[in-house]
């Protein structure tokens, strides 16, 4: 359970409720904001990209395509549902588990009890979903500035397209410099100047 959220509860009507954790007050399940105080329930997340829409997204970069706005707006999202919500839970539950072992002994844990904490299953848990989070985000980052800054570090990249007219294009590379020295003509192989 998120903190600042409390249990689901069923009123005598069978309208689902929950209490709001500001006032206090009992308000209906899909209210967004408590009508008491005008505190703002957390969203739920967006469901998580499927892995087969990700390598389709991957796929498309690396064939040169460009995705569209849409497309990128869907990898952003799914970049922010990672780096806010599914970080930040297990984030929680390691935080969590380290405050209740202080409180049970009644201190600040020493960095030895800290390393055998981290070692109980749920923490190893927790600690390889945050790897997992991490290496699906930079995936994703990866693929979401292909998408608006192109390839530039390698891969499989689209041929630059020529202009129509060969000699207008030739031409212009083929000019001696503005400052006066020579510049070399890759079309005669032989440097003006």
């Amino acid at each position: 359970m998120m903190s600042g959220v409390s249990a689901t509860k069923e009123t005598p009507g069978g309208r689902a409720t929950k209490a709001c954790p500001s006032c206090a007050e009992t308000v209906l399940e899909a209210a967004v904001a408590c009508r008491y105080c005008g505190y703002e329930f957390p969203l739920p997340p967006p469901p998580p990209m499927s892995e087969e829409r990700l390598a389709t997204f991957e796929a498309a970069i690396e064939r040169g395509e460009r995705l569209s706005e849409h497309e990128r707006d869907e990898l952003l999202a799914e970049i922010t549902r990672i780096a806010h919500h599914d970080n930040v839970l297990q984030l929680q539950v390691l935080q969590d588990a380290k405050r209740a072992e202080a409180d049970r002994l009644g201190r600040e844990l020493t960095p030895d009890e800290i390393t055998e904490l981290e070692a109980r299953p749920a923490l190893i848990d927790a600690r390889n979903k945050l790897k997992a989070n991490h290496e699906r985000f930079r995936r994703l980052s990866a693929v979401f500035d292909k998408s608006i800054f192109g390839n530039p570090r390698g891969g499989s990249r689209p041929p630059a397209k020529r202009s129509n007219r060969r000699g207008a294009s030739m031409r212009s590379r083929c000019s001696p410099s503005s400052s006066g020295l020579s510049s070399h003509c890759p079309q005669a192989g032989a440097t003006i100047g």
